[in-house]
């Protein structure tokens, strides 16, 4: 993971409460994973915009289940 962003959604016309992005990086591809947050449920979507695979580049993925973990920091 190299880069992540975290908003707050302070519109109350918007049902979001909050988007994290995450930049995942290797040497051969960099993908991203949107987070979005409701007031009752989350959804996420798999980006895969740069890759060696051609099949796979510019392809986008729902996500099935999401766990949000609590944070343990060492």
């Amino acid at each position: 993971m190299t880069d992540i962003v975290n908003r707050s959604i302070g519109d109350p016309t918007d049902d979001r409460l909050a988007k994290r992005v995450l930049r995942l990086s290797s040497r051969y591809d960099v993908s991203g994973l949107k987070l979005v947050g409701y007031r009752d449920c989350h959804e996420a979507t798999l980006y895969v915009p740069e890759t060696n695979n051609e099949f796979e580049a510019d392809q986008t993925h729902a996500v099935d289940a999401i766990e949000i973990l609590g944070k343990q920091v060492p």
